[in-house]
Formats: structure tokens, C-alpha cells, sequence
């Protein structure tokens, strides 16, 4: 059995010691639900103005990417990989734009393996 069809056996058990994990982490740090709400909150309210910031634009200050829209997607495309995902399907502009930018040519390059 080669390696890849191994780890696909293999996830579902590491999805979830690795939640275990996190969630390990967050307890030891004193997380509760409500101060995970409200971090959440943080994160939609943050998302939000960035959808203002878009509006009526394809881009953060205009027709064109600049360096503060390079600067917002590196934040956001990490956000991407990673279980809060979904929070960037309640923000349907943001979600777009980070699409769009990740197709402009030299930044889809940089992402490419």
C-alpha cells in the first residue's frame, strides 16, 4: 500500500487527535465558549470591513491590486486553510475577492507548488 492511500486511512483518526488537540490548548489557556464567540464575532466584524472597504471595487483602493490588498490576503488565505473557513462564506464579498486576487498571475505563481 503506497503512503498516500495510507494517510487517506489515516485522516479521519488525525483530523481528530488534532482537534483534540486544539481543543486541549484552547481549555489550558482558559478558552471558554463565550470568549470563542466572541473571537469569533472579532473575526466576522474584521471580515466585514473589509467587504466595505471592497465595495464597489474589485480591489481593496481601486481597479487594480496593491500592496494592501497583497497585504490583507495573506492574512485571509491562511484563514482559508483552516477550519474557520466557513466564517468567509458569511462574507460572500471577501470570499470573492480573495479568489480574484489569488488569480492574478504572479500571485497564483507565488501559490503554485
Amino acid at each position: 500500500m503506497n503512503s498516500s492511500k495510507r494517510f487517506l486511512k489515516l485522516r479521519p483518526l488525525i483530523g481528530r487527535v488534532l482537534a483534540r488537540r486544539a481543543w486541549r490548548r484552547y481549555a489550558a489557556a482558559s478558552w471558554t465558549p463565550e470568549s470563542l464567540e466572541l473571537v469569533r464575532r472579532r473575526v466576522l466584524d474584521s471580515l466585514e470591513l473589509v467587504a466595505e472597504l471592497l465595495a464597489g471595487k474589485p480591489f481593496l483602493l481601486g481597479r487594480h491590486p496593491t500592496l494592501a490588498d497583497v497585504a490583507v490576503f495573506a492574512q485571509l488565505s491562511a484563514l482559508s486553510r483552516c477550519r474557520e473557513a466557513g466564517f468567509l462564506a458569511d462574507v460572500p464579498a471577501v470570499d470573492a475577492w480573495l479568489r480574484r486576487l489569488g488569480a492574478v498571475p504572479p500571485i497564483a505563481a507565488a501559490l503554485s507548488p
